[in-house]
């Protein structure tokens, strides 16, 4: 079985701040650059043909869009901490959604509702994290990521947790 998850890897101007604030928060920094998830981790035997067959039918139709990242929230659940999409949020739902049907239905993961994000660190300490997220906001409360999403990423993650792109597909 091979370990995969479908995802955009944003490319914005001042990525270097999130890579910033990942240095210092982000255990997976690493392992794979700034993303946002559309098909979770998830274990499977298909091959890169009928994976890459399935994305190309579920995204037709569709074509490139903007996005805009700002502000910090997260999950005091298992700590993680978001970046939070704030432009480009309903297209990035109807392709998580799209993804999440035919042979890939069965992956979906129905425990907590969806919104697109691009996590920035974990912090297990409840209390640490609220005060990070809270100075996260304070310190970056003007700042804005743009950017236009054009491409999918087929992503394998080896054992190591290392992110290798399988395929990338073009939008539109």
């Amino acid at each position: 079985m091979t370990k995969r998850s479908i995802i955009f890897f944003p490319k914005f101007d001042n990525q270097a701040l999130i890579n910033q604030i990942r240095s210092k928060y982000d255990p997976l920094i690493q392992e794979i650059a700034p993303h946002i998830s559309l098909v979770f981790p998830f274990d499977s035997d298909l091959t890169t043909e009928e994976l890459t067959e399935h994305i190309t039918e579920s995204i037709k139709g569709t074509t490139a869009f903007k996005v805009k990242f700002k502000s910090f929230s997260g999950s005091a659940v298992d700590g993680f901490i978001f970046l939070d999409c704030v432009r480009g949020n309903d297209e990035i739902i109807n392709f998580h959604d799209r993804l999440y049907t035919g042979i890939l239905a069965g992956e979906l993961y129905n425990e907590t509702p969806y919104f697109p994000h691009i996590t920035v660190g974990q912090i297990k300490d409840l209390e640490k994290f609220s005060s990070v997220v809270k100075k996260l906001n304070e310190e970056f409360k003007t700042e804005e990521f743009t950017c236009l999403i054009d491409t999918l990423y087929i992503e394998t993650i080896d054992k190591n947790q290392n992110s290798i792109v399988e395929a990338k597909l073009t939008l539109g």
